[in-house]
């Protein structure tokens, strides 16, 4: 796994350890509202058909029980 990989793992897993411990705050929307700011995100550098045309190859992936994989320059 690249380091930008094992880097985002971590933020996340970090991120995800702070809401299950702070009271009223729930997972599931917390996951919900950080897909939506990255996504955001994205949109301020690429655009909305790249966007989607990864997202599409993330849930052929899920779909097809597999691991996402994004190789570098592509």
């Amino acid at each position: 796994m690249a380091g930008e990989y094992q880097k985002a793992q971590e933020v996340l897993d970090q991120a995800m350890a702070a809401v299950a411990n702070e009271s009223g705050m729930q997972e599931e929307t917390f996951s919900r509202a950080l897909m939506t700011q990255l996504l955001k995100y994205y949109g301020t550098q690429r655009s909305a058909a790249d966007i989607i045309g990864e997202l599409e190859q993330h849930i052929r992936s899920i779909q097809d029980e597999g691991e996402s994989l994004i190789a570098r320059g592509c």
